[in-house]
């Protein structure tokens, strides 16, 4: 993790490179995965974030942000916030953004919220 930098945790299968620099923009570090079993391999093994955003909805029908966001707020305690144009459905563990979130902007103010 760079110093004074927050670190964003950012598992989307639809990663939008405009996205990722406008995040970067306004002074975080992001940490993007395109899919939720590297990103819970990583950090299972240590891997330092201040903030996770997930896309709840997995590349297919078996994979799913909810393990990886459990498995966050159970063992890290740390903020997540939920993305995804599909998965409605109430989670208690997380922030939910229906995409699209009004491009960067959308997102960076829910994450200064967070934060």
């Amino acid at each position: 993790m760079i110093e004074n930098k927050k670190t964003i945790l950012f598992v989307d299968d639809d990663l939008r490179e405009v996205t990722i620099e406008n995040l970067e923009n306004e002074g975080y570090f992001v940490l993007p995965y395109r899919n939720h079993d590297e990103a819970m391999q990583d950090v299972r093994n240590g891997l330092k974030f201040d903030i996770a955003v997930i896309d709840r909805a997995g590349i297919t029908n078996k994979e799913s942000g909810d393990e990886i966001i459990r498995y966050i707020k159970e063992n890290w305690e740390k903020p997540v916030v939920c993305i995804s144009a599909y998965d409605a459905r109430p989670n208690e563990q997380c922030m939910f953004i229906r995409k699209p979130f009004g491009g960067a902007k959308g997102l960076i103010k829910i994450i200064r919220t967070v934060l």
